[in-house]
C-alpha cells in the first residue's frame, strides 16, 4: 500500500464518528468495512476514492461507486473487474444475478491440445482468448501427475497481448516451464509422473518449433532444478527455422509412443 493511501485513510479517522452518524445503514457498513481492509495495488484508486466520499458525505460520488455494488466489497472486487474488462474493449457494466460484474463473453477462443486421447493428458492444454478491440489473453490447464496441477482460466485480470501469436507463445513457455520444473520432482513419483512430464514438455517443445517460436527455459534457483535446456537458436534465417521445425515435427510424429494427434498413445499407468 503506498504513502498517499496509507495518509487518506489516516486523515479519515477524525471524521469517522461523525460519519457513523449516517442514516444510510450501507454507508456506515461500507465505511467500517473500508477502514479495515487492505486493499491490493488494484483496488488502492477506488477505496481511497469511495472511503474520503463517505467520510465526507459526498453524496454524488458515493452514488457513483454504489452503481458497481451493494457491499463495499462487491464495489471494490466489480470496479477492480470493469477496469480489466476495459483492456479488452468492454466498456458497458451490467450487474449480474447475484450482484457482480454480468458475464461477459470472448469474440473468439482457441483450446491448443497435446493429445487427443481421453486419458489425464487430455487436462492439459493451453487456451488463448480475444476482446472486442482484438487484444488477447491466454488460459492454461495443467497436470503434472494424478493428483497434482494447475490451471487458470482466460479472465480479464489475465495478461493482455497485440497479437494471437505472443498469447500463444507466452502461455506455452509458462507451460514449458512449469513442466520442466516439475521434472525436478522425482522424490514424489504419484503427483509428478516423470514419464509423463517428458512426454508433455515433448509436446510443448513441437508446438513452439512447428509455430516458429522460441523455447525460453527459465533458470532456477537450485543446482537440482538447473535441467532445463539452452534457448533455441533465435539467430537462424526464417526459412533455415521453418525447415527445422518441420524436420523435428515429423520425427516427433515418426514415434509412435509419442503420437499427438491420433496412432498409438502414450500409456499412464
Amino acid at each position: 500500500m503506498d504513502t498517499t493511501h496509507l495518509q487518506i485513510v489516516e486523515n479519515c479517522k477524525p471524521k469517522i464518528d461523525k460519519a457513523m452518524e449516517s442514516n444510510n445503514e450501507q454507508n456506515r457498513e461500507d465505511l467500517e468495512y473500508l477502514l479495515g481492509y487492505k486493499p491490493n495495488e488494484n483496488e488502492i484508486e477506488a477505496h481511497s476514492k469511495y472511503l474520503t466520499a463517505l467520510q465526507a458525505d459526498n453524496t454524488e460520488t458515493i452514488a457513483e461507486m454504489q452503481k458497481f455494488g451493494e457491499s463495499a466489497r462487491q464495489i471494490l472486487m466489480n470496479i477492480t473487474d470493469y477496469n480489466n474488462a476495459k483492456r479488452f474493449g468492454y466498456t458497458n457494466f451490467e450487474i449480474g444475478e447475484y450482484g457482480w460484474m454480468a458475464r461477459q463473453e470472448w469474440i473468439e477462443t482457441e483450446t491448443i491440445p497435446f493429445v487427443e486421447k481421453k486419458d489425464k493428458a487430455s487436462n492439459t492444454y493451453v487456451k488463448i482468448a480475444m476482446g472486442i478491440n482484438g487484444r488477447w489473453t491466454n488460459g492454461y490447464s495443467l497436470r503434472f501427475g494424478s493428483g497434482c496441477g494447475r490451471s487458470s482460466g482466460c479472465c480479464f485480470s489475465g495478461k493482455d497481448f497485440a497479437t494471437k501469436d505472443e498469447a500463444i507463445e507466452d502461455v506455452l513457455n509458462y507451460a514449458y516451464n512449469e513442466f520442466l520444473h516439475a521434472s525436478t520432482h522425482s522424490e514424489d513419483p504419484t503427483n509428478y509422473d516423470k514419464k509423463y512430464i517428458q512426454f508433455i514438455l515433448s509436446s510443448i517443445k513441437t508446438q513452439l518449433l512447428y509455430r516458429g517460436m522460441k523455447i525460453k527455459p527459465i533458470v532456477f534457483d537450485t543446482a537440482e532444478e538447473a535441467t532445463q535446456e539452452p534457448v533455441e537458436q533465435a539467430q537462424e534465417p526464417k526459412l533455415q527455422q521453418k525447415k527445422k521445425a518441420t524436420t523435428e515435427r515429423s520425427q516427433f510424429f515418426s514415434q509412435p509412443q509419442l503420437s499427438l494427434f491420433g496412432g498409438t498413445q502414450l500409456t499412464i499407468n
